[in-house]
């Protein structure tokens, strides 16, 4: 199953890079990103990933099928499921939810 870590802000003290695309935050900044809702970082398979590459990681690894996921903070566990014909625009992620 595609379980993924959302990378909590408040226990963050070092910079994140995405593991696909290198985008890059300070700790700080990414705080305040994450609670303004413009970016999550996530922890996959022990890379870290922005919600933008972790959305193509899903919909890559679910090849066209609908796919169970799973997004999980110290808290709570979020159960998703992508649904190909539901992706309407290449553009959006579903991640707004999380903030």
């Amino acid at each position: 199953m595609f379980v993924a870590e959302i990378i909590n802000p408040e226990a963050r003290k070092r910079k994140l890079t995405c593991s696909s695309c290198g985008i890059s935050y300070s700790a700080r900044d990414y705080k305040i990103l994450y609670e303004s809702h413009k970016i999550i970082y996530f922890k996959y398979k022990n890379k870290i990933y922005c919600h933008e590459c972790l959305w193509k990681l899903v919909k890559a690894a679910a090849k066209g099928k609908v796919m169970s996921f799973s997004l999980i903070n110290a808290d709570y566990e979020y159960k998703c499921i992508y649904d190909p014909h539901e992706d309407g625009n290449d553009e959006d992620t579903p991640f707004s939810d999380l903030f």
